[in-house]
């Protein structure tokens, strides 16, 4: 009977080596050949002791203390819980999440970003090497072939494909380090495959693969000369990410935990230490939990996670790093269920998920993604600028790298009109400088909010109202108070009161209009009442344009 055999299992195959009679080489005489995975199981005794000492600390705060404590003693890297935590969710998260009337991808794909030599290698590492699961390669040795997999002729056999490590891990864990050195058309062709579960080559010989691949992407960030940049010399540490990856594949990550090298101080490493015991017992609770044990998600769990991902989206939801994105309730589902799993909280039947775990959850993304400024990045890229604002912001821009105010005006006016553009495009349209001038403005302008990666660039909405706002200018008018009124009144370009008789303001021309009309102001004249330079001693200034 002809053996189905798929990409990604391992095979135990009992033979002899034998020289093929057709071309002498090598060949396997088997007479027994299984499949150790279908049979290997875990100790049920083993997670009933985990599932205890766990179950002594009561809260599930002290059952992730307890983990992370004893990795550190195992691991000897210290204040690199939020990579050990993130590495260990990543290991533990579902196959599937069957919830609120869909199945969804249950496998985690996570990012490590952070300065050179800061832990996050070795914390994934050695969490594999606690787990003996998964697979610890390097990004220089991960190429398309290596990752997706390729079609490969054998003389005198025809075709064959040559599967990736993406398929190879079915249903297990990849680690890749070094993620910063793939060419980006690694992405291009791994990304579709790690959101479906599927690859599929087409070329010389035809194929397709399961890739349902629990991923870890580690890496560096890079600047405008895609050498490796600090984490500190970002306005906001979370832009790092978008150095490595575009906004789709941001968008797709479950997870990102940050390293900076300045949090951990010389004095505080220590060695390694004695762990617990019971800390080894992981590797049965890895078995259990890559078996696809039953989830069951109570009623209360869901209506919390619906309501934890309104408020994350509500706060992180921007356009450059879109971590927390539309489809965040699935996100919080999968590391929810991976917490549960991670902490026993099972009948030894099913895996039972609780809102206890989904609080969790969405306090580790809020305390990881302020802690790197992604909350201030979304408020100022929703805010929109003012006139006086934009200006400012083009003048500081401006003035670092060395370009004329008018002309980088010009510049984005041209961004706005052309939609999406490239850098050669900036280069031979305004013939400015590459190095000292193109790289830091497109870097500028990107943490700025002002314009976009996407396939190339793109002018956001913000550049374009801002521009909007600055063409459309309307001239402001000096008018004096003629009432005394404790109201406020709301109009298109403000709102204005309570009023003093005899106060000078300043409101753009349609607004005075209306003011004029329900006779609050009238346009003042300087020569009526001249006080100390030029202007009434009561006067008040509502603009930025008080004289020296």
């Amino acid at each position: 009977e002809p053996l189905n055999l798929v990409a990604g299992k391992k095979i135990r195959i009992l033979g002899t080596p034998v020289p093929s009679p057709k071309d002498s080489k090598l060949v396997i005489f088997a007479w027994h050949i299984d499949f150790p995975e279908e049979k290997e199981s875990f100790s049920v005794d083993a997670l009933m002791q985990l599932k205890a000492k766990l179950d002594s600390f009561g809260s599930l705060e002290a059952k992730v203390d307890w983990i992370l404590e004893n990795f550190e003693r195992y691991s000897g890297v210290v204040k690199r819980r939020n990579v050990a935590l993130a590495t260990l969710l990543t290991y533990f998260s579902p196959l599937y999440v069957e919830a609120f009337g869909k199945r969804e991808r249950g496998w985690m794909l996570t990012a490590v970003v952070g300065d050179t030599t800061t832990g996050k290698s070795e914390t994934v590492r050695l969490v594999r090497e606690l787990l003996d699961a998964g697979l610890f390669v390097s990004g220089e040795a991960a190429t398309q072939a290596g990752l997706v997999g390729t079609a490969t002729q054998v003389e005198g056999k025809g075709w064959f494909i040559d599967w990736g490590y993406l398929p190879l891990m079915d249903s297990r864990l990849l680690s890749v380090d070094g993620v910063h050195k793939l060419p980006k058309t690694v992405w291009a062709s791994t990304a579709e495959a790690l959101r479906e579960g599927m690859i599929d080559i087409a070329k010389a010989a035809r194929a397709r693969a399961n890739c349902r691949t629990r991923t870890i992407f580690i890496a560096n960030p890079l600047s405008e000369s895609y050498t490796t940049k600090d984490m500190n010399s970002f306005i906001y540490p979370v832009l790092a990410l978008a150095t490595i990856f575009d906004v789709i594949n941001i968008s797709r990550l479950d997870l990102a935990v940050f390293t900076i090298a300045d949090e951990v101080k010389p004095h505080e490493i220590r060695g390694a230490g004695e762990p617990d015991p019971d800390f080894y017992l992981f590797r049965e609770v890895i078995r259990w939990a890559w078996s696809n044990p039953e989830v069951e998600i109570t009623q209360e769990a869901l209506d919390e996670i619906v309501r934890a991902s309104l408020r994350l989206y509500e706060k992180y939801f921007n356009n450059i790093v879109p971590l927390v994105t539309i489809d965040m309730r699935y996100k919080i589902a999968r590391l929810a269920i991976a917490l549960a799993t991670l902490t026993m909280s099972t009948d030894m039947n099913k895996v039972i998920v609780t809102e206890e775990h989904v609080r969790f959850v969405e306090q580790f993304l809020d305390r990881e993604y302020s802690r790197v400024g992604l909350d201030q990045l979304a408020k100022g890229e929703n805010r929109e600028l003012t006139a006086d604002e934009f200006n400012a912001l083009i003048g500081d821009i401006a003035e670092k790298i060395g370009l004329d105010v008018n002309k980088l005006l010009d510049i984005l006016r041209w961004m706005a009109v052309k939609g999406n553009f490239t850098r050669d495009e900036i280069l031979q349209r305004f013939g400015i400088a590459e190095k000292n001038q193109l790289r830091p403005l497109l870097s500028e302008l990107t943490g700025s909010g002002l314009i976009e990666r996407k396939r190339g660039f793109v002018a956001s909405g913000k550049l374009i109202k801002a521009l909007k706002k600055v063409e459309q200018r309307e001239e402001v008018v000096k008018c004096e108070v003629l009432v005394d009124a404790d109201i406020t009144v709301h109009l298109e370009k403000g709102s204005y009161g309570p009023f003093k008789k005899g106060e000078i303001i300043e409101v753009p021309e349609s607004d005075f209009v209306k003011l004029e009309e329900l006779e609050l102001v009238r346009r003042y004249d300087k020569s009526e009442d001249e006080g100390s330079e030029g202007y009434p001693p009561d006067y008040v200034w509502f603009n930025e344009d008080r004289p020296p």
